[in-house]
């Protein structure tokens, strides 16, 4: 065996041992990812969307399932600083600006006059996507989803809820 081939094993070895030991998450028939760590959490991908140069749209408005309704009250690394909790970003390129900003709720099963963060909006001033390079790019959303309320953000008031 070559020099060159046995240092290509020997960096696949690692790699093809991950992927034996954690299993890749798969998604169901109706798009949303099974099969995690936790029952009461689901990911929701939503369709990559691809911009043309200096275009701009608005986010497709979107909302957990009704099995895992609530946004779960975290935020992401890597994301932009103007998207809601709960919803993760993927971003062909940082000239790809996307700001989610506008929160729907859902009634509180335990409090009565509260709402949870359940999904977001479209159009102005809620949700927009705009590609500032000369190339296309293309993002995703993605929404990571609870069954358990406690996991939610409370958006009763609106205050803080970004970032």
């Amino acid at each position: 065996m070559t020099r060159s081939r046995a240092l290509r094993a020997a960096l696949m070895i690692p790699a093809a041992a991950a992927a034996l030991a954690a299993p890749a998450l798969a998604l169901a028939d109706d798009g949303y990812q099974v099969g995690g760590p936790d029952p009461t959490i689901r990911l929701v991908e939503k369709p990559v969307r691809t911009l043309q140069p200096f275009a701009d749209e608005f986010v497709p408005a979107s909302t957990c399932p009704d099995t895992h309704p609530y946004l779960v009250d975290e935020r992401f690394d890597g994301n932009p600083a103007s998207a809601l909790r709960g919803i993760i970003v993927r971003r062909s390129s940082a000239n790809l600006d996307v700001s989610i900003t506008g929160p729907q709720g859902i009634e509180h099963p335990f409090r009565a006059g509260s709402q949870l963060l359940h999904g977001i909006k479209a159009g102005f001033p809620n949700s927009s996507a705009m590609n500032w390079d000369f190339v296309p790019n293309t993002y995703q959303i993605v929404m990571k989803c609870t069954s358990n309320p406690s996991l939610g953000l409370d958006v009763t008031d609106t205050a803080g809820i970004i970032g």
